[in-house]
């Protein structure tokens, strides 16, 4: 794919709620573009990163999407990256949510529960081969994986609320002050069901410039998307190598007049 995978130590601040637009940002339209695969159609260029996906709609059924079978990795991340529909700056674009339909055919393992499907946005800092100055902000869904169900198919729909014209990161925590080098974001130590809490959070990097300043991270990130990924995870959690099938389709974004 070109881009690196995330990887390393997460520090984050996030939240349940979703920050309210000033009165004056008052929607009076909205506009969606859905990317629905069909025809053959990528406009986004989205990608499983591994080079095998590509577009099905399994014969009898008459609905396109992106499948990647046979993925032996720690979780599917679908992305796209600038140019693309689906990046830019979204503040200016008055982005208000991001929606996607995903499916699970087969995953070898025998937990899948503590999967929580998560939003990813980076801003590359003008290296998109320098990972360590990304700076990142994502929104976990705080529901779980879609369940295997193969040789059916059973998509479930996420939908992530993004109010990108609030100048500050969705706050607040659910109590973790985030001491010592690895913090937990949606959850507290200990806590058992990592998948219940809907929340954002930021993810700095080891150089990126507005290390300590989460609601600079959140504009610097929110006002150039460089590239956004659909994980399977939240990034804040690691998993076991497993050959996964997947499926992934109506990724959309919603903008406001």
């Amino acid at each position: 794919m070109g881009r690196k995978w995330i990887a390393g130590m997460v520090c984050a601040v996030l939240s349940g709620a979703v920050s309210a637009a000033p009165p004056d940002s008052e929607c009076r339209r909205t506009d969606t573009f859905v990317e629905t695969f069909a025809d053959g159609a990528n406009a986004g260029g989205w990608t499983f990163g591994f080079g095998g996906e590509f577009i099905d709609d399994l014969r009898a059924r008459n609905k396109e999407f992106l499948h990647a079978p046979g993925l032996d990795t720690f979780y599917p991340i679908a992305v796209t990256s600038a140019p693309s529909p689906f990046t830019g700056d979204w503040s200016a674009r008055r982005v208000t949510s991001f929606g996607v339909d995903l499916a699970t055919l087969r995953y070898f393992n025998t937990d899948y529960r503590f999967h929580s499907p998560t939003l990813v946005l980076l801003n590359w800092m003008g290296t998109p081969d320098a990972p360590e100055d990304d700076c990142i902000v994502f929104f976990q869904s705080g529901l779980d994986m879609p369940p295997p169900n193969q040789p059916s198919i059973s998509w479930v729909g996420y939908a992530f609320p993004v109010p990108a014209e609030s100048a500050t990161l969705p706050q607040p925590n659910y109590g973790d002050p985030c001491p010592g080098a690895f913090c937990e974001t949606c959850i507290l130590p200990g806590d058992p069901d990592p998948t219940g809490k809907p929340c954002w959070g930021v993810w700095k990097g080891t150089s990126c410039p507005t290390l300590d300043d989460f609601d600079l991270t959140w504009r610097t990130v929110i006002e150039n998307v460089d590239q956004v990924y659909v994980s399977w995870l939240s990034i804040e959690w690691l998993s076991a190598f497993a050959i996964w099938d997947v499926a992934f389709d109506n990724p959309s974004i919603t903008t406001c007049r």
